[in-house]
């Protein structure tokens, strides 16, 4: 007949895998009235291998590498697969 089914469950995968592939995502945290936002970035390939500090930004928190936290230390080199988290905040 012409029909194409839809699979609620593969269309799940394809959206969670958008989700943790996507090259940026964002946490906000309250602490003691102050809003903290966490940016997740995956480098550009021209800063693998390069020190954290290459990134740019003014407030670097760290790497995630491996699924764990590395706080940001003078010299951190960024690694493939790294992703860069950069704290912001809020009145």
């Amino acid at each position: 007949m012409g029909l194409t089914t839809i699979c609620p469950t593969i269309l799940a995968v394809e959206r969670i895998m958008d989700y943790l592939l996507a090259s940026e995502q964002q946490d906000i945290h309250v602490f003691h009235g102050t809003r903290i936002i966490f940016n997740y970035i995956r480098p550009a390939r021209n800063l693998i291998g390069s020190p954290l500090k290459a990134a740019g930004a003014d407030h670097l928190f760290g790497l995630i590498r491996k699924g764990r936290l590395i706080l940001a230390i003078p010299d951190l080199q960024i690694e493939e697969n790294d992703t860069i988290v950069i704290a912001d905040y809020t009145a």
